[in-house]
């Protein structure tokens, strides 16, 4: 049995002295800031560290005022990405798939070590990116309504910060994620009209693959296979936002696994992911996973899924139908409930095609969406759209910029505890 991986830098172990958000003075909000609007910017700064993006002209970090679940005051990072010659009519939010229930895998602090693939293709449109800290700083990884709230917060900001970064107040604006930052993408599309009109005419359109529509599918989907390791991030960052889920949760963890669970809350995604492949992780709770279905549980991760709100932007929607983290009937049943609501819609299926593979396929086209969008390109259909590009090969040369590229995981791992030490005895 073998564990190998080929660490990305942007999840990898950071060595160099860098402070972390939940020691960084600059994260924790002013005194009184719960009366500022939502989308303000409390303060800003450029980054501790040079990022090490090519054509990358300028960086910014803004602290935006914003709200949680329940609609309380929070504050959240966002990182402003300004490329050389910058069309500063056209911002792109970029959710990155941080997929991880740690602050100190949050992009505004991994991107201080290290470029992402993604981000790096909408500088080189000459687009100024935006990328929130998503999950918040408590890192509520899967909490989606949090994240829809704090990318469209982050917009407003940006929006906004035209003496500092030089961005357009009139700026057009996509949304583009995947895989884990699809769940946000999606939340910010779906709330706009209610919780941030004042960006209707703004905000133009939204690109998400691997959809993370239904936490649940998800959850049920991913338990035992090489993927496992998403589920016990997804537990404990819900935990963070949901005080109640976190009283169930935590009272019903097993004794003598406990350890190893709660060693998620100091991993990024690949460290999880090599700590839980091919484990039951459903057997780390006493009552198994009848976990699922108690009212707390099901009432959480219900107000996580998605379609039950008309985006009133275009969404293009990209997904491999042999998606091994996200089920693929999951994302169908998302897009036909748009298309049932009025939403336009380009749904593309990638026949055959992996979590990573469809990323990698999809990835230019996504990016071409983007673009129409943001050049004021008519959409061509007043109805939804679904198609499967015949003999869709996989695009090498996007396949590093994917969350899971660089993941080889051949076995379990030998340290997960299999036995209780009463039983070893």
């Amino acid at each position: 049995m073998k564990l190998s991986i080929v660490l990305p830098a942007l999840v990898a172990s950071l060595s160099f002295a860098q402070t972390l958000p939940t020691e960084d003075a600059f994260y924790s909000p002013p005194s009184g800031f719960e009366s500022a609007p939502n989308g303000q910017i409390l303060r800003s700064r450029i980054p501790p560290q040079s990022l090490s993006f090519d054509n990358l002209a300028a960086a910014y970090q803004l602290l935006v005022k914003s709200t949680n679940s329940f609609g309380n005051a929070i504050a959240s990072v966002t990182t402003v990405l300004v490329p050389n010659n910058a069309q500063f009519n056209k911002v792109v939010s970029y959710q990155a798939a941080e997929d991880a229930s740690y602050i100190g895998c949050a992009p505004s602090y991994t991107m201080q070590s290290s470029a992402d693939g993604m981000a790096q293709q909408l500088l080189d449109q000459g687009w100024v990116v935006s990328v929130p800290d998503h999950e918040g700083i408590n890192s509520s990884f899967c909490a989606g309504v949090l994240g829809g709230k704090i990318t469209l917060d982050s917009i407003k900001a940006v929006l906004a910060s035209g003496q500092l970064t030089g961005v357009a107040e009139d700026s057009k604006v996509t949304l583009w994620g995947y895989s884990g930052g699809s769940q946000p993408s999606g939340w910010a599309a779906e709330l706009q009209p209610e919780y941030a009109p004042e960006l209707e005419g703004k905000l133009v359109g939204a690109a998400v693959g691997g959809y993370v529509a239904n936490i649940t599918a998800v959850a049920q989907y991913v338990n035992k296979k090489m993927v496992s390791g998403f589920l016990p991030a997804g537990i404990y960052g819900l935990a963070m936002e949901y005080p109640e889920l976190a009283s169930l949760e935590f009272k019903h963890l097993v004794d003598w696994k406990s350890w190893y669970f709660l060693k998620t809350r100091k991993k990024c995604m690949t460290a999880n992911l090599l700590s839980f492949a091919f484990q039951d992780v459903w057997s780390y709770f006493d009552f198994g996973d009848e976990i699922l279905y108690q009212p707390v549980v099901q009432r959480v991760m219900g107000d996580q899924v998605l379609g039950s709100h008309a985006p009133k932007i275009p969404m293009y929607v990209y997904q491999g139908n042999s998606d091994e983290v996200v089920p693929y009937d999951s994302v169908k049943e998302t897009v036909q409930s748009y298309c049932n609501l009025g939403t336009k819609v380009q749904f593309i299926t990638y026949d055959g095609q992996s979590h990573t593979e469809a990323g990698a396929t999809g990835q230019d086209a996504a990016v071409q969406f983007l673009s129409d969008r943001l050049n004021g390109k008519a959409w061509n259909s007043s109805t939804c759209q679904f198609a499967t590009p015949r003999n869709a090969t996989v695009n090498l040369a996007r396949l590093s910029d994917q969350p899971l590229a660089s993941v080889t995981i051949t076995g379990p791992n030998p340290e997960a505890p299999t036995s209780s030490p009463a039983t070893r005895a």
